[in-house]
């Protein structure tokens, strides 16, 4: 593996510039592995362009959220930064999509950090699809995150939705989090997390509980704490993604630590494949079977991890016998 010599501070640019290869290597397994996540449209019957209603850069956008925000529309948002507290966000649909200009729309939190921004996301039905929007502001010690989730036979997909800032020390907040009774199809795709305390992107409390779906493909994950991505329920996938620790992240509750993918539950048929791990920093380990995550099943596959003065890449103590497998795994110093 080539050293990744731009530092933490290149993100989402960075890992742009490693698609091609990502994708040249794991072309085939995502297409097989990502089944049934095929299309990125929504069957919306209603366009609403958010600059024709009036909405202009620096204005907060809750309001317009909560009066065009509704099954069957497409609300479109056009280019600027918008202040926004989650509220006209949350809520449920069925077959609705909020797409931001692709020349850059950003969501500002409020200015004071503690402010709780939990918007509740649920897909009714079909598909739900928010797409082209980077949340800025570091969350504060109160939690936040995005809670999304689909009943059985509906979807969300979170497309290129950003949270580059992370969150303050000792903060429980995360950027997205897959609620219990999610039982359809999270789609999580080419999306960046940076700089969180917590987990980036948890996925995995459904296992058990709704067991919906999730796949994360190609996102990258650049020096968060705890876990880059918490993945349990049967048959999720995280694929042709990227992950980071170069740099230390902000310590959480109980100090600091840096895995990878965390499998903290025994889901049935995981798959992570197609990714790299540049672990040159301070990270701890890139697969982390945590407590309870040993018993499940899975595959391991083309990986490539650049370490630094880790011991302890992949945790000891999960039983490949019991359905875990390995192929393709290289790792090399960085």
């Amino acid at each position: 593996m080539a050293r990744d010599d731009t530092g933490g501070d290149a993100g989402k640019a960075h890992h742009t510039s490693r698609r091609a290869v990502l994708r040249a290597a794991g072309a085939a397994s995502l297409a097989l592995g990502a089944g049934g996540v095929a299309s990125a449209q929504s069957n919306t019957e209603t366009v609403v362009d958010l600059g024709n209603e009036g909405l202009t850069d620096g204005d907060s956008i809750d309001s317009y959220l909560e009066t065009h925000l509704a099954d069957g529309v497409e609300v479109q948002i056009p280019a600027g930064t918008y202040s926004y507290t989650g509220a006209g966000l949350g809520g449920e649909y069925a077959n609705a999509a909020l797409v931001g200009s692709a020349d850059g729309v950003e969501f500002q939190r409020p200015e004071d950090a503690e402010t709780t921004v939990t918007p509740t996301i649920t897909a009714t039905g079909g598909t739900v699809r928010i797409e082209n929007i980077t949340v800025t502001g570091a969350s504060g010690q109160a939690q936040s995150r995005w809670e999304v989730g689909a009943v059985a036979d509906a979807s969300v997909h979170l497309l290129n939705v950003n949270f580059p800032d992370g969150s303050v020390e000792s903060s429980e907040s995360m950027g997205v989090y897959a609620q219990e009774s999610h039982a359809g199809l999270l789609w999580v795709k080419s999306c960046h997390f940076a700089a969180f305390a917590n987990v980036a992107l948890d996925v995995s409390d459904p296992a058990g509980s709704g067991n919906g779906r999730a796949v994360v493909e190609d996102c990258s994950f650049v020096n968060t704490g705890t876990a880059a991505v918490r993945v349990g329920p049967d048959n999720s996938a995280v694929q042709g993604s990227y992950f980071e620790a170069t740099a230390a992240a902000p310590a959480g509750t109980d100090g600091t630590s840096q895995h990878g993918v965390q499998v903290p539950v025994s889901g049935g048929n995981l798959t992570l494949s197609d990714c790299e791990f540049n672990w040159a920093g301070p990270g701890t380990s890139v697969v982390d079977f945590a407590g309870g995550g040993e018993g499940g099943s899975g595959t391991l596959q083309n990986l490539r991890v650049g370490y630094g003065d880790q011991e302890t890449l992949f945790t000891t103590g999960w039983d490949i016998e019991a359905g875990w497998t390995g192929e393709s795994i290289n790792v090399s110093e960085a």
